[in-house]
């Protein structure tokens, strides 16, 4: 219940900050929604390639949209990755010291599976990857020895 709360209280701040940066955005600029910009920051901007995501990136979209979107876009994350932070500092500060460690523990369970399943998936793919070099070069000796026999005929 509380966890349910916390997203939807979560996904609230998230709307009410983009939806003020907006406003405010709009005000400063009515005829324009560009931030203004230093030469500088043009130039570095122009030279990078802008990564789009979303269904954004499915579309054609002109140099100069990706550049804005992939921006906007980047600006978003970080107000999200800061409303989380700031979140879950708040939640912290309800909990008991005994939910504290509980919650530790938990979240120290849970890195532990991720790093446990990501060795797997290595070593799964290292051994993958040596069968198939293995099979290689005895896939090749068939070929060779029915080219041999292909010219004793």
């Amino acid at each position: 219940m509380i966890r349910s709360l916390t997203h939807a209280s979560l996904i609230l701040i998230i709307a009410l900050v983009l939806g003020l940066s907006f406003t405010q955005s709009r005000a400063e600029n009515p005829g324009n929604t560009d931030k203004p910009k230093t030469e500088h920051k043009e130039k570095a901007e122009k030279s990078k390639p802008a990564h789009v995501y979303g269904d954004y990136a499915k579309i054609e979209l002109t140099d100069e949209q990706k550049q804005k979107i992939a921006a906007i876009q980047s600006e978003t994350r970080e107000k999200i990755k800061a409303i989380e932070k700031e979140a879950q500092a708040q939640i912290h500060n309800l909990l008991t010291d005994e939910q504290k460690a509980a919650l530790t523990k938990l979240q120290d369970e849970k890195t532990a599976k991720v790093k446990e399943h990501a060795k797997e998936r290595r070593e799964k793919a290292a051994k993958e990857k040596t069968g198939e070099q293995d099979k290689k070069p005895a896939e090749n000796k068939p070929e060779s020895e029915n080219k041999d026999k292909d010219k004793a005929e």
